[in-house]
């Protein structure tokens, strides 16, 4: 009998939501008034199709859908793009993170980008195409691997980070990469999040966009970045009507959270107001007063704790940070001193090769000298042979005239005796 009874008792307490339901008092007059009024409220909010009425399939309609902000689609107008060139102009809108590609004065191209964020924001103004590869890695930010090729640094940047020995660098890829600033600004294929800015400055787009991108510009074509939408844009009637249709939406969503707020908070004091009709108001309020001042100091409580847990953790991310920068501080004055060292050695060494310079610059000086010394002392032993030869020679001949003379001035004598001797024998 007992375990029938505690079955029935519970199948009733089971009921009572229900039961209350179904027979839930009536809201008080006021609570009525003020449902009816947020219920009106609600009615007067514009629906999209009281708002949109751009035919299906024409760009209008893609920029006023309320998910236009949201969306990873791309528009295309085919026809459009297949008369697109070079000189076409690209622009970036910040606000929105959208691209488009113009031709002719109408968006032939719209996708989804994501700019920096805005500790690296994007740079704003007029731009033009300075470089384009294929395949291309960034000389900043990647990857840093150990010797056994984990990563020890996701998102690395070479200014601050340091290869550990026998680690490697890998640099980001950003394929379809078109260079706008010599500062590493430009545009290239990266993970893209519709309204999130993500990048460290550079203009991220999904790849299928960016191999029609890349295809279309060359170097020297203009590209605009901007915060807001351009003045060349076409269409700012209907992306205002759709910036209307997602304010709409919100409004609607929260008012409808506070017509669902206000008929529990009606439906509780209506329960409070027959109790109270019925001699049991006095009591409930005391009760929860009480709940309610326990629920303040449980929520005090947990607020307090909170607030602890959130200095522990600040305290903590600043220890952490200040480590993080002293350990920083520490590997960009070991980077400074190696590199100082390593332009000392490099002096030494230029030092070094000059002096060899200087010696063997000296010692070929002293060689062509002695060269010189001894060319001049060839010559001027030859010179000597040359006049010994000559003075030789000379003497030669004045000893041959000599004897000529001499032989000429004994016949001559000779001659003088015959002709004396055959004077005397006449």
């Amino acid at each position: 009998m007992n375990r029938v009874c505690s079955s029935l008792c519970v199948l009733m307490m089971a009921a009572l939501p229900s039961c209350h339901s179904v027979f839930s008092p009536r809201y008080m007059p006021e609570d009525e008034r003020r449902i009816a009024a947020l219920e009106a409220q609600i009615d007067a909010v514009p629906r999209g199709d009281s708002i949109s009425a751009y035919e299906k399939g024409t760009y209008e309609f893609f920029v006023s859908h309320r998910h236009y902000l949201d969306t990873m689609v791309v528009y295309r107008d085919r026809e459009l793009l297949s008369r697109a060139t070079s000189d076409c102009p690209i622009h970036i809108c910040l606000q929105h993170q959208r691209g488009r590609l113009y031709v002719g004065g109408r968006v032939a191209l719209d996708w989804p980008v994501s700019t920096g964020t805005e500790r690296t924001p994007t740079s704003q103004g007029t731009f033009v195409v300075l470089e384009k590869k294929k395949e291309h890695y960034s000389g900043r930010f990647g990857v840093i691997r150990g010797a056994d090729g984990s990563i020890l640094v996701e998102d690395a940047d070479s200014r601050k980070h340091v290869v550990p020995p026998g680690g490697k660098w890998e640099g980001a890829s950003m394929p379809n990469w078109m260079r706008l600033t010599y500062s590493g600004i430009g545009m290239h294929t990266g993970m893209v999040a519709p309204g999130q800015r993500l990048s460290h400055g550079c203009i991220r787009m999904p790849h299928e966009v960016s191999s029609i991108i890349f295809d279309i510009v060359r170097l020297g074509s203009p590209v605009y970045v901007a915060d807001g939408v351009e003045a060349a844009f076409p269409c700012k009637t209907a992306l205002r009507e759709g910036d209307v249709l997602r304010a709409s939406d919100k409004a609607r969503s929260m008012l409808q959270e506070q017509l669902a707020t206000l008929r529990l908070e009606a439906e509780q004091r209506a329960v409070v107001y027959e109790e109270k009709l019925s001699g049991e108001q006095e009591a409930r309020e005391r009760a929860e007063e009480e709940a309610e001042a326990k629920a303040k100091a449980e929520r005090k409580a947990a607020r307090e704790a909170e607030r602890a847990e959130r200095a522990r953790r600040k305290a903590e991310e600043r220890a952490a940070e200040e480590a993080r920068e002293q350990a920083e501080e520490e590997a960009e004055a070991k980077a400074k001193a190696e590199r100082k060292a390593a332009r000392e050695a490099e002096r030494a060494e230029r030092a070094r090769r000059k002096a060899e310079e200087r010696a063997a610059e000296e010692a070929r000086e002293r060689a062509e000298e002695e060269a010189e010394a001894k060319a001049k002392a060839e010559r001027k032993a030859a010179r000597e042979a040359e006049r010994a030869e000559r003075a030789r020679r000379k003497a030669e001949e004045r000893a041959a005239e000599e004897a000529r003379e001499q032989a000429e001035e004994e016949a001559e004598a000779k001659y003088r005796c015959g002709l004396s001797y055959r004077c005397r024998e006449r």
